[in-house]
This record gives C-alpha cells, sequence and structure tokens, in this order.
C-alpha cells in the first residue's frame, strides 16, 4: 500500500459522511424547525381572531349565505363597449332561465359543489375583466378535465342551444357579477331564490 492510500481512505469517508449530512430527511428538519412554540405559525395570528363578524360567520354557517364577494366593490364599474344595462338585465334571465346555468353555479353564482366554480369573486380561469375571453368560453365550454369537476360545462348553455346573441347576454351578466358586490344596477336582484344554505360558497368549489 501507498503512503498516499490512508490519505484517501480519510478523504473518501469524510466525503461519505458530508453527503450524508446533505441528504438528512426533510421531515426530521421541519420537526425540528416547528418544535419550538416560540416558532409555531398560530403566534402569528391576531389576538382578537375569535371575536371577529366573519370568524363568528363561519361557525353558524347555516344561517349565512355566502357569495363569496365581499371583497368586491359596491358601485357598478364601466362598462366595456357595447354593454350595457338592458343588455345585463337580459344575460340575468338567460343565467336563471333558458341557459340553465344557474343549475351549476348556484342561483347566486355562488358555485355549487362538484358542479360549477363561483363567479361572483373574479374570473381566474379568463384575463381580467375580458368580456370577449368569457364570450368565447360560454361559446365553445370546457371539458371536465379543464372544469375540475365530474362533469363538463356544455357549450352555449345547458341545452347548447344560446343563439351569438344570447350567450353575448349572458356573458354580460357573468362579467358584471364577477366585477361587483350585489346587482347595484336597475332591475337588479338582492336573491334570486330561496336557498339551501348548504350550498353557499363557503361549501363549494373554488
Amino acid at each position: 500500500m501507498s503512503a498516499r492510500a490512508p490519505f484517501l481512505f480519510l478523504a473518501l469517508a469524510a466525503a461519505v459522511l458530508a453527503q450524508g449530512a446533505c441528504t438528512r430527511p426533510t421531515a426530521t428538519l421541519r420537526e425540528t424547525a416547528f418544535d419550538r412554540e416560540e416558532d409555531a405559525p398560530e403566534r402569528y395570528l391576531p389576538s382578537d381572531l375569535d371575536d371577529r363578524p366573519d370568524t363568528i360567520r363561519l361557525r353558524n354557517p347555516l344561517r349565512v349565505f355566502d357569495t363569496d364577494e365581499d371583497g368586491q366593490p359596491h358601485s357598478l364599474p364601466a362598462l366595456p363597449y357595447g354593454m350595457d344595462v338592458a343588455m345585463i338585465q337580459r344575460g340575468d334571465e338567460i343565467f336563471h332561465g333558458k341557459g340553465g346555468c344557474f343549475n351549476c353555479h348556484g342561483s347566486e353564482a355562488q358555485g355549487l359543489p362538484a358542479r360549477g366554480k363561483t363567479l361572483t369573486a373574479g374570473l381566474h380561469f379568463v384575463p381580467a375583466g375580458d368580456w370577449d375571453a368569457i364570450d368565447s368560453l360560454v361559446m365553445v365550454g370546457m371539458k371536465d378535465a379543464q372544469t375540475r369537476s365530474p362533469i363538463s360545462m356544455p357549450p352555449r348553455g345547458q341545452l347548447s342551444d344560446l343563439s351569438a346573441g344570447e350567450v353575448r347576454e349572458v356573458t354580460a351578466y357573468v362579467w358584471t357579477i364577477s366585477q361587483v358586490r350585489g346587482e347595484p344596477w336597475p332591475g337588479g336582484h338582492r336573491i334570486h331564490a330561496v336557498h339551501d344554505f348548504r350550498a353557499s360558497a363557503r361549501s363549494s368549489i373554488p
């Protein structure tokens, strides 16, 4: 054995030990990091959290119907070119009538479990405020893999029988309710139907 062999052996052993230290299980590191009470995330929660009105509402979900739009503005935004209130009103009728949109998205567009997403807190699947993108989406529909629910969204309404004009009107309604809290326009509804409170947005898919 050469004189350099012991040194090579020691260098190899040090490398193995170093690699073992680098591949220490992540779970062990996490457990160590959060073992101490002062590091727990709960330490940073507000002291008055349990007494806040929204927390109290969450404790009583059967007494509150949640449309998932508390953060939306109360006033109607500037309408896109070509959209007017009469078009929004007709879209409301189609959404809750011939189009059958409410059967999946809910009577207040709050979303229903394993059906359609909420439409009242912004549309995350199209560019923000893009009326044309909503129109295109309703025209072509969505497959169940895209909706991330057990059912697909049929094109041009529940029975695929809406005309291009009717699609334009219902998407005007959808665009508007996604931009504002409630329906603050002439003919807008405070509530469309008697609700099953278990179908509020709090219990729906996002």
